[in-house]
């Protein structure tokens, strides 16, 4: 009876981990990895294989121990008791945002019933009911024909999970009310069906009694819960699972034996068109493909494309606050059978994934609040880019005239990103007419750039018009760059200072580094393979262009830093605009995303330099990729007009082990303007019918009016014989 007693109240009572502390083992032999196993607590992710890092909370009796048998660790938390007091919002901040801490079930049911008052289209229902009988709600929202299922919270302490995606839900939902035209197009797209807490019953324990509570709240006396995401049918039963109902990683009595798992899978069996699920999960910033229950990545369908894809979402990641996020297959880190994308995948089709969320160690669990908000960022960040990717790839300009420009005898060229696998197989640029669209014929230059010429097709300084590109792959999928609208483009008046297109040197200097060792500025076809994240052609297919170190092979920045100059530029003012294409990858090697391309203006000869961009940690286009970039002299610092103005980019290698390629091509810099006439009162860049509309309107007494040109107080004939001498 007493051990009965005991055993109840240990159920019932807070744990106390107070001088409890959370190491990093770091095994050095097989045999180490399995007695480290048996020391205190699991408190990661998952179970590494082999000799991979290993998250434990011991007491301090079992730390000594660990110390006298002379494993390797890292203390990275010497008392998790005090840890978790300090990763609560401070007295009084809690209540001034719902982000600004970690909520409890019933403030995040108040959440939702906000969401669903504040944002016309998003409902509030129940899945199904926990094991102790508490809903598990869901939101929907979007009125899109494809679904984006989104299912967090299902180990208990994993606070950061659904505050991440309630933020992340809001987030969308804020910038589709606002009217952000590229987040209304993917509402009007997809349709989302987003679980914020799948484990009801655990999470309430996590806050009331068991920080470190994992699993559900099953009463397997004298043992309690399952652990869910051991508990989905795809691999049930196999390595990193567990029959022991102590362990962390116990996977019940079969697949979806219990109620969360199973109310999750009806509700995603119910959707007839699922564009992708994701499960959301932490730690250790990790975008994890299928499979985990087996070595081996699905083959079938778009199977192979899942592991590309969650690359470039780690690189959007990247690109939002610097943080590294890995993305590998499942089973490259560890074994686990009977989780919820390898099901997903094996049984929906729904191409799938698991997020590791913040951090990549340390404290663990016990992340701050104030990381809810970068976090919820950078997750919002992944989704979009997957979403959109798996929608309809996609592209950008790469080259040619941008904007206002006096450079309509180059090409336009943009770059399409189909979906992994897919080839591009034709497409027409279209260009915004008086009359409707106007088709233009492409020009496939390779590597999914498609070129098209507007040289004579806009007149000077008249009205602005855009431009957008259709594509279709090889199996008739349908993109559009951008996704709506078109790009902004104006034929002005002006003069051509500089052109560089890498088919000469034209001047451009080389400045290296005295610790540069290699990777140096050099000029001719692209010769690399791609395979070290070098491009493979250039921007604007002339075939030439500037590369660090334009060999096959290991020839990357080492050591230092190298730099591009051009020679002064003459006839620079403030109607000067700045061209150009630039790749940047630094996400390859041993510290991957830590380096710096930097790109500088001088007005002076090169005596002072002007920062015009730095790409680098914390930016997503150092994912490798060519980029246009146009800036308006004028708008940078120190500008001054001058006969000797000068560009230079830079390439560094900051941080030992990383593998840094850079390029440039396409560099334009030409004097541009196109001043409307007075005139030209509606703006349209003509002086027309419109305008002598205006003009009649006004017309006799007006102080101050646009149409009194001779500023006379009065619209009068005068007035109108300027307007049709004008007329165009």
């Amino acid at each position: 009876m007493t051990h009965f007693l005991l055993v109840v109240l240990s159920q019932l009572l807070p744990v106390d981990y107070t001088n409890h502390a959370l190491v990093t083992f770091t095994p050095q032999s097989t045999l180490e990895a399995e007695r480290v196993r048996s020391l205190g607590r699991f408190a990661g992710c998952c179970e590494p294989r082999g000799l991979g890092p290993q998250h434990r909370v011991l007491t301090q009796a079992e730390l000594n121990l660990a110390t006298q048998m002379g494993f390797s660790f890292e203390v990275t938390t010497q008392n998790v008791g005090q840890a978790i007091q300090e990763a609560r919002a401070p007295q009084g901040l809690a209540g001034t945002s719902f982000f600004a801490d970690y909520r409890t079930n019933e403030e995040i049911d108040v959440y939702l019933d906000q969401l669903v008052a504040n944002y016309p289209g998003v409902s509030r229902s129940v899945a199904g009911e926990s094991i102790q009988g508490r809903p598990i709600h869901f939101l929907r929202f979007g009125s899109g024909s494809q679904t984006v299922a989104i299912t967090a919270g299902q180990h208990a302490r994993e606070w950061i999970n659904p505050a991440a995606t309630l933020w992340m839900v809001e987030d969308i939902l804020r910038r589709a009310s606002e009217g952000d035209r590229e987040t209304v197009d993917l509402l009007a797209r997809t349709s989302w069906l987003v679980v914020p807490i799948s484990n009801p019953d655990g999470y309430a324990y996590s806050h009331t009694t068991d920080r470190l509570w994992r699993k559900n709240r099953r009463n397997l006396f004298p043992d309690y819960g399952v652990d869910l995401n051991r508990n989905w049918g795809a691999g049930y039963g196999g390595p990193g699972s567990s029959t022991n109902p102590s362990d962390e990683t116990y996977r019940g009595l079969g697949a979806f034996s219990e109620p969360e798992t199973a109310a999750l899978r009806t509700l995603l069996e119910a959707e007839d068109n699922l564009l992708m699920c994701l499960d959301i999960h932490s730690f250790g910033q990790l975008v994890l493909s299928p499979y985990g229950y087996q070595d081996s990545e699905p083959t079938e369908g778009m199977g192979p494309m899942l592991s590309g894809l969650a690359f470039n979402a780690a690189i959007d990641m990247l690109g939002t606050h610097g943080s590294l996020y890995t993305p590998i297959p499942a089973h490259d880190l560890y074994l686990a059978s009977g989780i919820a994308s390898d099901w997903s995948w094996d049984d929906l089709g729904a191409p799938s994934w698991t997020f590791e969320l913040r951090p990549v160690g340390g404290v663990g669990f016990l992340l701050p609040p104030d990381q809810i908000v970068p976090t919820g960022e950078e997750l919002t960040e992944a989704v979009r880019s997957l979403a959109e990717r798996l929608l309809f790839g996609r592209g950008r300009p790469i080259a040619g005239p941008s904007g206002l420009t006096s450079q309509l005898d180059q090409r336009l060229v943009a770059v399409v990103d189909p979906l992994p696998g897919r080839t591009m197989q034709g497409s027409t640029l279209y260009l915004d007419g008086p009359d409707g669209p106007i088709g233009f014929f492409t020009e496939d230059l390779g590597d999914n750039r498609i070129a098209a010429n507007l040289q004579g097709v806009l007149s000077e300084c008249t009205s602005g018009t855009t431009w957008w590109l259709e594509a279709f792959d090889n199996e008739g999928t349908t993109y559009r760059i951008p996704l709506d609208g078109g790009y902004p483009i104006r034929q002005g008046s002006g003069t051509l200072l500089f052109s560089g297109n890498g088919e000469a040197s034209l001047g451009l200097e080389v400045i290296n580094s005295s610790d540069l060792s290699d990777g140096a500025w050099s000029r001719g076809v692209p010769a690399g393979a791609g395979d070290r994240g070098d491009p493979t052609s250039d921007a604007d297919g002339s075939g030439s262009c500037w590369l660090t170190d334009n060999v096959s092979g290991n020839s990357d920045v080492d050591g230092g830093s190298t730099t591009l100059r051009t020679p002064p530029v003459a006839g620079v003012d403030e109607n000067t605009q700045v061209t150009y294409s630039r790749w940047f990858h630094t996400v390859a090697g041993g510290n991957p995303g830590q380096d710096r391309f930097v790109v500088e203006a001088s007005f002076d000869g090169g005596q002072s330099w002007q920062q015009v961009e730095e790409v680098g940690p914390g930016n997503a286009d150092c994912g490798g990729g060519w980029r246009q970039v146009t800036v308006q002299a004028s708008d940078l610092d120190g500008f001054v007009p001058t006969d000797d103005f000068q560009l230079q980019f830079t390439a560094r290698d900051d941080n030992p082990g990383s593998v840094v390629e850079a390029g440039v091509d396409a560099i334009v810099i030409d004097r541009v303007s196109c001043n409307a006439p007075i005139e030209d009162l509606d703006g349209n860049g003509t002086v027309g019918f419109g305008d002598l509309v205006l003009l009649l309107s006004s017309f006799g007494p007006c102080a101050s009016c646009p149409a009194d040109f001779n500023g006379n107080g009065a619209v009068d004939f005068e007035d109108l014989v300027r307007l049709l001498s004008a007329w165009s």
